[in-house]
């Protein structure tokens, strides 16, 4: 009886290990555009403004980030996490939008991400007014981690 009760119990873990390796279980959140550039875009005004800090400048009010990301290129869906994905922010203060900024992302499977400009990477530091100190560009590289549970879509595999 402890036998096959063993035996029962081992089919069954393995059935579901092979059904999760395969994409049958859900396992992770859905990592999709629409999740990426509604975060971005709520993330970068931030990092705008702690840079107007740390300069000592006051931080223009009424910035909002526009972005636009995609991953991998048009033959590449726009999902899933990967180090190919790239989002281009417009920054814009009421009707005036700025240049176009690029930033490359990692997104992981645990929905959280790296963003880098490579265009700061000749000089990704600043300097802290109040300090004096030499610290990273917050607009150079940050994190950010956005909300699997928003309803705009199940969580799948």
């Amino acid at each position: 009886m402890k036998r096959s009760l063993l035996l029962a119990a081992s089919v069954i873990g393995a059935t579901a290990a092979v059904l999760f390796l395969a994409g049958l279980i859900p396992h992770g959140p859905d990592i999709t555009r629409q999740r990426v550039e509604t975060d971005f875009a709520a993330v970068w005004p931030n990092q705008y403004a702690l840079l107007h800090r740390l300069r000592g400048t006051p931080s223009p009010r009424g910035i909002r980030a526009q972005v636009s990301c995609d991953k991998g290129g048009p033959h590449v869906a726009d999902s899933g996490p990967g180090r190919n994905w790239v989002c281009y922010v417009y920054a814009a203060r009421g009707q005036t939008a700025s240049n176009r900024i690029r930033y490359e992302l990692i997104v992981r499977s645990e929905a959280c991400y790296t963003a880098t400009d490579p265009a700061l990477i000749e000089n990704p530091f600043v300097n802290d007014r109040h300090t004096g100190a030499s610290v990273g560009n917050p607009l150079y590289q940050f994190d950010g981690c956005f909300d699997v549970y928003d309803n705009r879509t199940a969580t799948t595999s």
